[in-house]
């Protein structure tokens, strides 16, 4: 048996708050998606979704909106798709998930997930 050698620059905590994407549309009209975070850290987030298509592919730049539990600041922050687990196993019960990377964070809200992951990282 292989171990997995972990290649996380910063701590992660679970958390489960509702993730807002904003996709913007050629039409004019900008569309609007929800999922659920599984863990956070203040490198990223990984998102949970019971669709057996992943909306997003590596790479993919998007827009997020979200809140931490018992904190009323909404964080607006632009993401990076930088892996999903489409295509992992065959197993369609399974919940599928994308792994999005911050980039372009105020330093007030990176500091405010800095403080949520450090508070709960023992939970």
């Amino acid at each position: 048996m292989s171990e997995t050698q972990e290649t996380r620059l910063s701590p992660r905590t679970r958390i489960q708050a509702q993730i807002v994407f904003k996709i913007p549309s050629n039409k004019g009209k900008d569309s609007f998606l929800t999922l659920y975070s599984e863990n956070i850290s203040e490198g990223g987030v990984f998102l949970k979704s019971n669709a057996r298509k992943i909306p997003f592919s590596v790479g993919t730049v998007v827009n997020l909106h979200f809140a931490l539990p018992n904190n009323p600041v909404l964080i607006r922050t632009k993401g990076k798709v930088i892996w999903t687990t489409e295509g992992w196993s065959s197993d369609t019960t399974g919940v599928n998930g994308v792994g999005i990377q911050f980039i372009d964070m105020k330093e007030e809200f990176l500091t405010l997930i800095r403080r949520f992951v450090c508070e709960n990282l023992d939970k």
